[in-house]
């Protein structure tokens, strides 16, 4: 029978975000080999304009319904059904959740194949004008229309793998489909010469493919945790509550994935390159994010999360600005170099084969304007998660909101009233991320205390060293051309790190050691029941004499005394019921915490080599998902 999922460890949890930091690295730097092979096979013309305007049709639902509202909704209410019912009855979510997928996915891949036409005008109304490009992007719609449910069902076992403790798998699955990219490019030839049909139909075969391949790579570590694949439309108690999260995640997402098709749209009124442009550029500014903000995010977001299991918001103003500094401190040089040596980058990464030097100069510029929203970017990807963690999503739901609405206003006028063309767009970006991540830092102040008055001040510091590493790369960019740039950029990143120390800045190394593992609290909250808390400290250490798990309750006897665990709605007590014998090794003890549903809880423990939790008013065996708590 399938053991509850085990939640992570104190010490677990940095390992947990370097492995998902790891797996997003080798996902992003693949995605770049990707972009540079499909850059020389393929420029960026009319074929390249078609598939990536085809792409963001497929991406759109994919946003809305797999990585984004479905990746934020399923994963608690999957961890809290198993940790409440048991791992059957979390499989049998799954299958019900797998049987409403099935109906809705299948209807959407059909109409998008049927009204592709349709989702072109929607995506890139200016390709009408040119009904060669506007029909091979309609093609390319309905080739991907599958794409959306592969990727989708991808989505939901990474939710069930997470939930299960297994991120590697999940989070590198995404490499399946540059891999498939990339050897449909090498094959854009042989198609080509075999079918008389442009090379770009084959990647858009290919990405489908690809997509499939992330959703079978993760069916044998689901069936080895125990789901038995059986689509049912049986419905489940979780169904309801899990469409219900929906909303404001699926309004959060849609906001995003708007201001995306703005962005597209107007850059298909400006012939053929600019859509193709901003997706090259694009893939750049999110490498660091990618890596960098992602990685914070993750682990500033565990930390939160025990932090409020531990009842000490107090500390919070503390955690969140060691987040924000850490961010900043790696993303804002980067920001500073994509900005100053956007030619030679580009011309290194593109520029060969397809790709001529006119593209280069073109993506170039873009990148410039996208590095202007490269800070905003990566800090919006630590400051969001935030919000969910300290229970306040409505608020960064309006700021979103607000954005969307000041979206397309602020492109027309940079894009047309001021006469950028389409360099305005990924600028509109940079205006609107920015104002975004300063509404979302304001309203920390009322809500999680505000950020301590050093985060300023090292922010100060940060920009003073970016501007003198900023001076150096001006006067080395005549020889930061071809290879050069790889020693160019060693020392800018040297000039950096060293006006940091110089400038008194704390080292990054200080401030990972405080937000991961070292700084994490230690002891209970005081929502839990003193006595049980005196209790454990008083089994922590002890000599273990025998257990005995029978009629809903633990007995525990060692040299301290003898104790029985109790359990009533969800939540363990533990009491001292007589003096005990024990002779074993000494007894290591901590706390699982129930966070989200109220004030922290007690809700599992950890006995040396045995778990046992909270099932209702009963105790069991095996571990809930929620954050460790060592008993001080």
């Amino acid at each position: 029978m399938t053991q509850p999922s085990e939640p992570p460890k104190a010490s677990q949890v940095g390992r947990n975000a370097a492995i998902i930091a790891a797996a997003a690295a080798v996902v992003r730097l693949s995605g770049l080999v990707r972009e540079i092979i499909f850059a020389n096979y393929f420029g960026a013309g009319m074929s390249t304009d078609a598939y990536n305007a085809a792409f963001r049709a497929a991406q759109f639902f994919r946003e809305l319904l797999a990585e984004g509202s479905l990746a934020n909704v399923y994963v608690p209410v999957f961890a809290e059904t198993e940790q409440r019912d048991g791992p059957a009855a979390a499989w049998r979510l799954a299958n019900a959740l797998l049987g409403i997928m099935l109906i809705v996915l299948g209807a959407i891949t059909v109409g998008t194949f049927v009204f592709a036409e349709a989702w072109v005008y929607a995506v890139a109304w200016g390709f009408a004008e040119d009904p060669e490009k506007f029909q091979l992007t309609a093609t390319l719609t309905r080739v991907l229309a599958p794409f959306l449910a592969t990727v989708s069902l991808a989505s939901l076992c990474m939710g069930m793998l997470n939930v299960r403790g297994r991120f590697f798998l999940p989070a590198v699955a995404p490499a399946t489909l540059n891999l498939a990219v990339i050897i449909a490019c090498f094959l854009k030839g042989p198609w080509e010469a075999a079918t008389g049909t442009d090379g770009i139909l084959l990647v858009g075969i290919a990405s489908v493919i690809g997509g499939a391949g992330q959703f079978l790579v993760q069916i044998p570590a689901l069936i080895k945790e125990g789901w038995r694949i059986r689509p049912s439309l049986k419905g489940h108690p979780a169904l309801k509550k899990l469409l219900l999260f929906m909303v404001p995640a699926f309004i959060g997402i849609t906001t995003v994935q708007f201001n995306l098709l703005v962005e597209s749209q107007l850059a298909s009124r400006f012939g053929d390159g600019p859509v193709s442009y901003l997706q090259y550029a694009f893939r750049l500014v999110q490498l660091p994010n990618s890596i960098v903000a992602a990685a914070v995010g993750t682990a500033a977001l565990a930390g939160l999360s025990t932090l409020v299991a531990a009842g000490r918001r107090d500390d919070l103003p503390r955690a969140l600005g060691e987040a924000v500094t850490l961010n900043s401190f790696l993303v804002l040089p980067a920001s500073v170099g994509l900005y100053l040596l956007a030619d030679p980058v580009i011309s290194l990464m593109y520029e060969r084969g397809e790709f001529s030097p006119a593209d280069a100069q073109a993506t170039a510029a873009v990148l410039r304007m996208y590095a202007i929203a490269t800070w905003g970017i990566g800090m919006h990807r630590v400051l969001l998660p935030c919000y969910y963690a300290i229970g306040h999503p409505w608020y960064a739901m309006g700021v979103a909101i607000g954005t969307m609405a000041a979206k397309l206003p602020v492109a027309l006028v940079l894009v047309y009233t001021l006469g950028l063309g389409f360099i305005g767009l990924p600028l509109s970006h940079g205006v609107l991320v920015t104002a975004e991540v300063a509404l979302l830092w304001w309203g920390l102040g009322s809500r999680a205390g505000g950020l301590p008055r050093r985060v300023y001040g090292d922010h100060a510091r940060m920009a003073l060293a970016a501007a003198v590493m900023g001076a150096l790369l001006w006067v080395l960019r005549p020889w930061s051309q071809g290879v050069m740039l790889l020693p160019v950029v060693v020392l800018a990143g040297g000039s950096y790190f060293g006006a940091a120390h110089l400038l008194g800045l704390t080292a990054p190394s200080e401030v990972i050691r405080r937000l991961l593992p070292g700084g994490r609290p230690t002891g209970l909250p005081p929502t839990v029941d003193p006595d049980t808390r005196a209790n454990l400290a008083a089994l922590l250490g002890s000599k273990q004499g025998a257990m005995e798990l029978s009629a809903g309750f633990l007995t525990i006897e060692t040299d301290a005394g003898r104790f029985e665990l109790r359990a009533e709605r969800g939540v363990l007590t533990l009491r001292r019921t007589g003096d005990g014998v024990g002779q074993g090794e000494p007894l290591p003890v901590s706390a699982v915490m129930r966070i989200g549903q109220g004030p922290p809880a007690l809700h599992g423990v950890v006995l040396g080599d045995g778990a046992y939790r909270a099932k209702a008013d009963e105790v069991v065996e095996g571990q809930p998902p929620g954050p460790v708590l060592p008993v001080a």
